[in-house]
């Protein structure tokens, strides 16, 4: 299986204002764990998933040395 972790993961999409959807999130999920994210509409839930899928790129590359960064599902190098 896999862990994932986030380390101050964060992504602003442009705009006037611009949009914090994901702001400095950390996370540790440990392999064989089981996790639900739960927030209102607008929170980031959608955003941060589709960060760990590398459908999207956060702002910054997450900020740890055991990570890998996905910049699409078939394409990942290690920070």
């Amino acid at each position: 299986m896999a862990e994932v972790s986030f380390v101050e993961a964060s992504r602003v999409f442009p705009g006037n204002p611009p949009v914090r959807a994901v702001d400095k999130l950390s996370l540790d999920i440990a392999d064989g764990e089981f996790l639900v994210l739960v927030g209102p509409s607008g929170s980031g839930k959608s955003t941060a998933l589709r960060m760990l899928a590398g459908l999207t790129s956060p702002g910054s590359p997450p900020k740890t040395a055991t990570s890998r960064w996905c910049s699409s599902p078939m394409r990942c190098t290690r920070t």
